[in-house]
């Protein structure tokens, strides 16, 4: 009897874990190719002298019916923290992160 319910208890649990992990890394390597993306396309444009940027390609994570996932692109806050460094590192002046709807 404990068996069976070890069973009936454990393997929704490990189907969920394993479903999850495999949603998780599939928005983690998304978010991997747009950060791909975006610096090939500010190294390019910084050669020909652009120093200021807006890209409109600000990741999503995926929603499903179960949770949301915890991968997330750089935050907009207030005083642009994350934005500032992000173009600092770059050697640019400014660069802002919107979504592809507010084109």
């Amino acid at each position: 009897v404990i068996k069976v319910a070890d069973y009936v208890v454990w393997t929704p649990l490990i189907i969920f874990f394993f479903v999850s992990y495999a949603l998780s890394l599939k928005d983690t390597i998304r978010l991997r190719q747009t950060f791909d993306h975006r610096e090939a396309y500010i190294l390019q444009e910084k050669e020909k002298g652009v120093k200021e940027f807006i890209l409109f390609d600000k990741f999503e994570p995926q929603r499903t019916f179960i949770f949301t996932q915890k991968v997330y692109d750089i935050p907009h806050l207030e005083d642009n923290l994350w934005e500032d460094a992000y173009a600092k590192y770059y050697g640019i002046q400014s660069v802002e992160i919107r979504k592809a709807s507010e084109k």
